[in-house]
This record gives structure tokens, C-alpha cells and sequence, in this order.
């Protein structure tokens, strides 16, 4: 539990790190549509 609220938790602070702070909104965006189709992908292939 504490793991993925960490995870959860540090994502903006290493996209801004990573892309910075003008990208923010567009690299939250994308890694939240990767991250949903994962969700929806990855159970049927699993």
C-alpha cells in the first residue's frame, strides 16, 4: 500500500524533473492514457 502511494504520489515530481514544468500537463496526460489502456489491455493478455 505504501509503495503505490508513493509512486502515486512522486509521478509529478519526476515528470517536471524528466520533462519540465511547461510539459507537465501534456506528459500527465499521456502517461494517464498509457496507463489506462494497460489497465485494459494487460488482464485479457495476462
Amino acid at each position: 500500500m505504501s509503495v503505490s502511494a508513493a509512486y502515486i504520489s512522486l509521478t509529478s515530481i519526476i515528470l517536471v524533473e524528466m520533462v519540465g514544468l511547461d510539459r507537465l500537463t501534456n506528459s500527465f496526460g499521456l502517461l494517464s492514457l498509457f496507463r489506462g489502456a494497460s489497465s485494459i489491455l494487460g488482464p485479457p493478455l495476462a
